[in-house]
């Protein structure tokens, strides 16, 4: 049975859509013209995602300039759905500040897309998921962030204390951001750093 699931979901997968069948016009433009496809910026770190039940696989190359902005491309292998995700993510990525990349989801990118079926959101989770990655990486040997008085991080542990803290903030006016973080990675992990938040 598991296998029989298995190999429904990758030929599912592999299949892939095809611009007489896409019903949304901004899809059919993220597979004509993906944004950033085959594109790598100067001084970019990368994150990579794969699905292992179809074997789609794609790498985010992140840079953040000097003025806190990121720039993105990515190269993709698999169904059609992973490229246009990739494309989505870099559409709302390039000439973004960090705090604003960092929140691009899933559902964004799935919104960017005119939705997503069932059945395609391992691209838009893929996509999302390879670019955290390299964006972590970025953000950790990349320039600093400017200071800003009026701008608060929140390390988000999941509790009470966290969300309460963020909560008052909040009402105090400030410009509030959880966020999760990575403190600890084994060595033999050749990943990078894990970069994800949300605006208040």
């Amino acid at each position: 049975m598991g296998a029989a699931v298995q190999s429904q979901s990758a030929l599912q997968c592999n299949s892939g859509p095809t611009l007489a069948t896409v019903p949304d016009e901004r899809f059919e433009e993220h597979l004509r013209y993906p944004v950033g496809l085959g594109y790598r910026p100067d001084a970019a770190h990368d994150g990579s995602a794969g699905g292992a039940a179809c074997g789609d696989l794609i790498r985010f190359s992140v840079a953040v300039l000097p003025d806190g902005t990121v720039d993105a491309g990515f190269d993709a292998e698999g169904c059609g759905a992973l490229t246009a995700a990739a494309s989505a993510v870099c559409e709302a990525a390039v000439g973004t500040p960090v705090l604003g990349a960092a929140t691009i989801s899933p559902r964004l990118v799935a919104d960017a897309r005119g939705g997503l079926s069932a059945g395609k959101w391992h691209a838009a989770d893929l996509a999302t998921d390879a670019f955290h990655r390299a964006l972590g990486a970025a953000a950790v040997n990349g320039p600093r962030l400017p200071a800003d008085p009026e701008l608060v991080l929140v390390a988000m542990s999941g509790g009470v204390d966290s969300a309460v803290a963020a909560a008052l903030l909040l009402e105090a006016g400030f410009e509030v951001h959880g966020v999760t973080l990575q403190l600890w990675q084994a060595p033999f992990v050749a990943e990078p750093p894990y970069l994800s938040w949300f605006a208040g």
